[in-house]
Parts: structure tokens; sequence; C-alpha cells
């Protein structure tokens, strides 16, 4: 993990001090209940776990975001955002996982876009 979390979860070098921070205390015990070892070996409590068939359900605004270097695949992304019926999809071009640190200026701006969209009542949604 310690050569794939730098390309897909954080491209940055050294990881910001929040980041660190948050890693350090991560309750491992509720992960490895919930995830598994890690994100590749899915053995606890979401090994089974679907949910795509719920996502039409969604009927607030919603704005999928992610990055094109993410750790989920970003085709897994744009189907989400298909699947939302009232979404918006955005992948940052040099994102990873926590793009709000590693692509902040593509990040920030579309979220900005998508809140003050939501907040006049001028929100349009992804074409399907």
């Amino acid at each position: 993990m310690g050569k794939l979390y730098p390309s897909v979860a954080c491209r940055l070098d050294p990881w910001p001090e929040p980041l660190m921070r948050a890693f350090k205390k991560a309750n491992t015990s509720i992960y490895i209940q919930m995830q598994g070892v890690d994100e590749f070996h899915v053995t606890g409590n979401f090994k089974n776990w679907e949910m795509w068939d719920r996502l039409p359900n969604i009927k607030v605004p919603t704005l999928v975001i992610g990055g094109e270097k993410d750790e989920m695949n970003p085709e897994d992304m744009r189907k989400e955002g298909k699947l939302i019926p009232n979404s918006r999809t955005y992948l940052c071009t040099n994102g990873s996982h926590l793009s709000m640190y590693d692509d902040q200026q593509n990040y920030f701006n579309n979220l900005i876009k998508f809140l003050k969209d939501v907040e006049e009542n001028k929100f349009e949604p992804d074409i399907k």
C-alpha cells in the first residue's frame, strides 16, 4: 500500500499535515471490520454490499466528484453519475482519491459551481 497510495490516494509528496494526522488517528479495527485489510481485499461487512440498483432512488441534486487517477475506477464513478438521475459528474484530471488536495483548483471550482447552482436554482444535471 505504501507504493500504491501515493499514486491513487494522494499524489502530493509530502502528504498534507491534516491527511497525515487523519491516517495516524484512523480507527483500523472499524476499517478492518467494514472493509478488510485494504481496499483490494474486501473481507469485511462490505464484501457483498451492492447498491448500484438503489442509486436511481436518489432524488436530490448530487455531485459525483473524484479523480482520474483515483483508487475508485473512474468508469465506475461515471456509471454512478449516470445512475443518479439528478446528478453531475466531474473527475479531476490531475486528481486522485483526495483531489481536494492534489487537484485543488479543479476540485473546488467544480464543487463551488455545483453549490452555487443548487443555491440559485440553476442546477442542471448531466445529460444521461
